[in-house]
């Protein structure tokens, strides 16, 4: 067996969905995707996700919109919490991390740079296997798509591919 026969009998053929790059599917992308800048108050970001529902994420760029990190919305909880409801009342929060609503609890003037992390991309030319594969390994629901340059185009859920495949079979 040839090793181009051996590598093709491990991935999908190309002409298989799945095998496709994700510019095959402009159905599943969103564009104009949430975003921030590092130095914006947590309240523009917080706002952002009121915007942008289906995002889960709110992503970071610097003024060339070169993608440099999220904000995934789990990680604002404590930090909504604390910038909402009266400090009474957080005792009867009692599923929230008491850390994190310690560190939220520092002010309202935190900016996005402190709580965004580093993200996995995909770009117009991965495929939907590689970018499916990202999303759950990394639990990631969304995963943001940039051009060459680094610079964010959209986004793309998972959730959303998924239900594509399903309605198709």
């Amino acid at each position: 067996m040839s090793s181009t026969s051996a590598s093709s009998a491990a991935s999908p053929a190309p002409s298989e969905p799945w095998a496709r790059p994700i510019r095959d599917f402009p159905g599943l992308v969103h564009l104009a995707p949430p975003i921030n800048h590092p130095d914006d108050p947590l309240t523009a970001v917080i706002e952002s996700f009121a915007r942008d529902r289906g995002a889960s994420a709110i992503f970071i760029v610097d003024d060339a919109d070169h993608l440099v990190g999220c904000i995934r919305e789990q990680a604002l909880d404590a930090d909504l919490v604390t910038l909402v409801v009266p400090q009474r009342l957080w005792p009867a929060m009692r599923d929230m991390d008491t850390r994190a609503v310690l560190r939220a609890a520092r002010g309202p003037r935190r900016t996005a740079r402190e709580v965004m992390v580093g993200v996995r991309s995909i770009t117009p030319q991965t495929s939907l296997t590689d970018a499916v594969g990202l999303m759950t390994r990394t639990e990631q629901p969304t995963a943001p798509l940039i051009d060459a340059d680094g610079r964010l185009l959209g986004y793309v859920r998972l959730f959303e591919v998924l239900a594509h495949f399903l309605r198709q079979g």
